[in-house]
């Protein structure tokens, strides 16, 4: 069984080379190991020998582990333990792990770390979208820097428009960024909108709607 994965780069906000992986999609040698639940595909490292597995920068390589829960003296829980296997236990396939490519994304990682920067800046002064955006930029930084399958680029309809309550809005698929972004049209303010996907793109265009109607009800605008 051959699984592909995607090494990722980027510097963090002190300048440091941080690295992840995203695996590609993969067939299961048999069904006995997709559905049992005790063996996971993870980055996590392996209880026996911590250094095997890993790259040149100490980032662990992902791979089938089994997991186990194991006692801890004196505690009342245990520790999750993982177990790095190299052959599958139902039908015996070698596991093979080979990485397929490399990302160097910290430009990416770079813009949405100002811009989550810039959005908490004004959560104090503004309404509640600004919320909404700032966690959608930290769960984009996390899924960026966890293992995890590797995004898939063919996005349907990467430009769109929306109508709403008598205002007009139009959104983009950015790829670079890997989230939909928008904003409404014709208004003598950037009211801007993000989604993660397709299908949530226009309730947040909805949103944001909603949101400037109020924000002129606030200020004594009827236009």
């Amino acid at each position: 069984m051959n699984i592909d994965v995607v090494r990722i780069h980027f510097k963090d906000n002190y300048g440091d080379d941080e690295y992840s992986y995203k695996y590609l999609p993969f067939q299961y040698c048999c069904d006995n190991l997709k559905n049992f639940e005790h063996i996971e595909f993870t980055d996590e490292y392996d209880c026996r020998n911590p250094n095997d597995y890993c790259d040149e920068c100490d980032n662990t390589i992902p791979g089938f582990s089994v997991c186990v829960e194991e006692p801890v003296p004196w505690e009342d829980m245990g520790n999750l333990c993982y177990y790095r296997i190299g052959y599958c236990p139902f039908c015996g396939q070698k596991i093979n792990i080979n990485i397929a490519r490399k990302e160097d994304r910290s430009a990416d990682y770079s813009t949405m770390s100002t811009l989550r920067g810039l959005l908490k800046e004004r959560i104090k002064s503004t309404d509640r979208r600004v919320t909404v955006l700032i966690k959608k930029l930290k769960n984009w930084i996390e899924k960026l820097m966890k293992c995890g399958t590797s995004e898939n680029t063919n996005q349907k309809n990467s430009q769109m428009t929306f109508e709403y309550k008598g205002y007009e809005g139009f959104a983009e698929y950015r790829l670079e960024d890997g989230i939909y972004y928008g904003w409404i049209l014709d208004i003598d303010a950037l009211v801007d909108f993000i989604a993660e996907s397709y299908d949530d793109i226009e309730k947040e265009f909805h949103l944001a709607v909603d949101d400037y109607i109020q924000f002129k009800r606030e200020i004594g605008r009827d236009d």
